[in-house]
């Protein structure tokens, strides 16, 4: 493996990485095959690392130069894969979009590489594969985020100024987000990502929602709700915890009265609902 590692290190150095818009598909799939496939089984991940870094296949930590250059090719690289399999069966992988509310985390590159892993396997084995991430920039995580970080007084400043803020904020954390996911090796659709505060993609959210009330989906009633005081705003049931408190519960027998004339009366005698409560 060592010996087949060295000569395709050997045959990259006939790529010039500088030249890297002339590539062919060939070409890339070679490279990539060649540095990120070969040299996992039972070869030294440091010193696959270090040649690699030595023959510009990779980029060095704090190159600048070297790191545009690799997503400019990651770009490129997907750009030609959709080409190769062009008119080919579709293969869609919706991309669950992440909060732009912070720096990655180990979550968000186990979720991207997987996703990554997915549509490359698909892309190989034949299909067309178009992979356009996206990130989700409403709601609390954003509100909380930047009032934490950027120590900001939301209540004391006019709604379309702290949206604004918010507007902002999101798309910092879109750019340093996207530049992680990038040097992770994530092949995507970076020049077209979508946004849900894009004016174009809350059009789309009111078309749906105005064909979901012309079907007769959409009504107004009345639903009790968990409030949280400190966020001021409503939660969903998966986000309470409750926490073991001790203390007498009580089942309660409740005759049954209008059985709309579906029991005999001795059914109807003998039959309650219970309740349970604390």
């Amino acid at each position: 493996v060592k010996d087949k590692l060295r000569t395709a290190i050997e045959d990259s150095k006939k790529l010039d990485p500088v030249k890297a818009g002339s590539y062919t598909l060939e070409q890339w799939l070679k490279l990539w095959y060649s540095v990120y496939v070969e040299p996992q089984v039972r070869y030294s991940t440091k010193e696959f690392y270090h040649n690699a870094i030595d023959h510009h296949i990779i980029p060095k930590l704090g190159s600048v130069k070297l790191e545009k250059l690799t997503m400019l090719q990651i770009q490129q690289f997907y750009n030609e894969l959709l080409k190769k399999n062009e008119g080919k069966p579709l293969f869609a992988l919706h991309d669950g979009p992440p909060f732009s509310n912070g720096a990655l985390h180990m979550g968000h590159a186990l979720n991207k590489c997987l996703k990554d892993f997915m549509v490359r396997s698909a892309a190989m084995r034949g299909y067309y594969t178009p992979y356009i991430p996206g990130w989700d920039n409403h709601g609390m995580p954003i509100e909380s985020a930047i009032i934490k970080q950027n120590k900001l007084n939301h209540k004391a400043m006019p709604i379309p100024e702290f949206r604004s803020a918010c507007h902002d904020f999101a798309q910092h954390y879109i750019d340093v987000q996207m530049e992680g996911f990038k040097r992770l090796g994530v092949v995507a659709d970076w020049e077209h990502p979508y946004k849900t505060m894009a004016p174009s993609f809350e059009a789309e959210e009111v078309k749906v929602f105005g064909a979901m009330y012309k079907k007769g989906y959409i009504y107004k009633g009345l639903k009790p709700v968990y409030w949280c005081y400190h966020d001021e705003t409503a939660l969903a049931e998966a986000e309470i915890e409750y926490q073991d408190d001790p203390c007498t519960t009580v089942y309660v027998k409740f005759p049954l009265h209008d059985d709309q004339g579906k029991l005999t009366d001795e059914e109807k005698k003998n039959l309650s609902f219970v309740i349970w409560t604390t």
